[in-house]
């Protein structure tokens, strides 16, 4: 019987997207926190911050030797370097090597297919491509709102973290 719950819905979508993405982290030998650490560096390396370990901690909520085994398991293998701060040897920067932001390449252009074969699968295909692009636009903020409220609705009666 297929399940035809909103939230059942949900989950199955997110599993078959988890396994789609997984293929992208098992080529690389790559969690998902590990992934999600380099896209964070990668997108504030675009924005001209630099980024140390710490900020990588509090962005993904992980205590501080959890986030440096992570990390030196990254430079390991060849995704990121660290560098130590001039001003306090404790503080050390992090940035993408070539490999990483190929990495990081691919997955935002797998990101980009699912956006678009998502966005396409919600809209008729007998109207302008203006007009769509602007609805797009608009559906895309509007299932941001809707998925966040939905979130906090659920993890908040299961106590979840967010």
């Amino acid at each position: 019987m297929i399940n035809k719950r909103l939230y059942g819905l949900f989950c199955c979508l997110h599993r078959q997207m988890s396994r789609n993405s997984h293929k992208l982290f098992k080529e690389n030998n790559l969690s998902h926190v590990q992934m999600y650490a380099m896209i964070f560096v990668e997108c504030e390396s675009k924005e001209g911050r630099r980024v140390c370990q710490k900020d990588i901690e509090k962005h993904i909520n992980l205590r501080p030797s959890a986030t440096s085994s992570m990390l030196a398991n990254l430079e390991k293998k060849g995704f990121i370097t660290r560098t130590v701060s001039d001003g306090d040897a404790r503080a050390k920067f992090v940035t993408l090597t070539e490999k990483g932001t190929v990495v990081c390449q691919k997955n935002k252009q797998f990101m980009d297919e699912s956006d678009n074969l998502i966005q396409s699968a919600l809209l008729p295909r007998c109207f302008s491509a203006s007009w769509v692009q602007d609805l797009r636009r608009r559906q895309v903020a509007d299932l941001h709102i809707i998925s966040e409220r939905i979130c906090t609705i659920i993890f908040s009666r299961f106590l979840l973290p967010i």
